[in-house]
């Protein structure tokens, strides 16, 4: 437990081994845990995640994909269920054109928040970037169908519109 607490103090500092994920692969116990998430199991606390999850969103701020992949990977790994990580991971891999697995990230992020239309949206985009037009279209629709009623996503609604409307 202390090791975890020392990784994420130094990883808060942007600090930290070079490799986190070689770093990491033995990190996790054999042991059958009974917790719901690993943040859980090590006790790590919202603080800490927090930290994380500011440090992650710094890098990602500063077009320093790579390093914001590296902690949003982190963060999905202690706790899966949070729905920014996913955005943030999913982010940064497009932005880094890695859109398969940006397409991943937002699968999860969309199972995770079924009623939000972001997620299709930029899933619609890698998709583009793929030159995948079929999947891009029902990402599209699928985003256009979220939208419905929902006066908070006007903006959006409007962009995968026009989308729509280029694509015909």
């Amino acid at each position: 437990m202390d090791r975890l607490k020392d990784l994420i103090a130094k990883l808060s500092r942007g600090e930290g081994p070079k490799d986190l994920e070689s770093y990491l692969e033995d990190f996790v116990p054999n042991t059958l845990l009974k917790s719901n998430t690993l943040q859980e199991a090590y006790g790590v606390s919202r603080k800490e995640m927090s930290e994380l999850y500011k440090k992650a969103y710094d890098y990602y701020q500063e077009n320093r994909y790579d390093q914001s992949i590296v902690l949003f990977r982190f963060l999905v790994m202690l706790n899966p269920f949070v729905t920014k990580y996913w955005m943030g991971l999913g982010s940064s891999q497009q932005l880094l054109k890695q859109y398969e697995k940006a397409l991943h990230s937002y699968a999860i992020w969309a199972l995770l928040d079924g009623k939000n239309p972001a997620p299709h949206f930029q899933a619609s985009e890698c998709y583009a970037a793929l030159a995948n037009r079929v999947e891009g279209n029902k990402a599209l629709k699928e985003a256009l169908e979220r939208t419905t009623n929902k006066p908070v996503y006007k903006q959006l609604r409007e962009e995968v519109e026009r989308c729509l409307q280029q694509q015909s």
